[in-house]
């Protein structure tokens, strides 16, 4: 039997555009290993028409705004934005190519954690 949820209340909106948001880091960084490979076979999304710095840096964007999101819904947790988010965007920035990837996945991970303990 499938699995049904009923909700009492419509989620709030900030959650659905953090939802959104993820939605984009998913996709722009889950291509960024095969973008040259995707390039030479003939694939042209949009990751691949970016590039890898135009897609790690507007995944990067999209953490930053989750976290500005879920920091407004939490006060002790603007601690977390304020000293990880500088740090980690100058290491895409400076060496997208080798921190590019691990270091998106790290701050989604965080910010996932993170609205899981909003709740």
């Amino acid at each position: 039997s499938p699995a049904c949820f009923a909700l009492v209340r419509a989620p709030p909106l900030w959650l659905g555009i953090c939802g959104g948001l993820f939605g984009v880091v998913a996709q722009l960084s889950n291509v960024l290993k095969d973008l040259d490979e995707d390039r030479k076979i003939g694939i042209r999304g949009l990751p691949q028409q970016l590039g890898a710095k135009k897609s790690i840096s507007i995944t990067s964007i999209c953490l930053v705004i989750i976290s500005i999101i879920i920091s407004s819904h939490q006060s002790n947790l603007i601690l977390w934005f304020i000293f990880s988010i500088p740090f980690a965007m100058t290491l895409i920035i400076y060496k997208p190519k080798k921190f590019g990837f691990p270091i998106i996945m790290l701050l989604a991970l965080i910010d996932v954690s993170l609205l899981l303990y909003l709740n």
